[in-house]
C-alpha cells in the first residue's frame, strides 16, 4: 500500500463533510489558506507530516487511515466499543 494524495484528499473531504464543515472553516482551524485546503482535497498538493498529524488529531482518526485508508476511523471504533459495552450490560442483567 502506498500514499496517494488524491485518495488522502478524498478522505479529508469526507471527514470535513462528516463534521459539517466548509473548506473555509477547516482551513481556518488548521491555520492554512483556503487555496491550500482546496489543493489538499483535490490531491494536487501532498499533505505535510505536521499537517497530517494535525488533521488526524482534529478528526480523531489514525494517520494510517488518513494517509493510506487502512483500518477504521477511530470514531467508528468508538461507536463499536459503545455498542459492545451496551451488549455486555444487557447480558449482565440477564444473569
Amino acid at each position: 500500500m502506498y500514499y496517494d494524495p488524491k485518495k488522502c484528499g478524498r478522505r479529508i473531504k469526507e471527514l470535513r463533510n462528516l463534521h459539517q464543515l466548509t473548506q473555509n472553516q477547516l482551513s481556518e482551524r488548521l491555520n492554512i489558506s483556503l487555496s491550500m485546503m482546496s489543493k489538499l482535497e483535490q490531491g494536487t498538493k501532498s499533505i505535510s507530516v505536521d499537517l497530517a498529524i494535525e488533521v488526524s488529531e482534529y478528526f480523531h482518526v489514525s494517520l494510517d487511515y488518513l494517509l493510506l485508508g487502512k483500518g477504521m476511523r477511530t470514531d467508528e471504533l468508538q461507536k463499536k466499543l459503545l455498542q459492545a459495552e451496551a451488549l455486555i450490560r444487557d447480558v449482565a442483567t440477564l444473569i
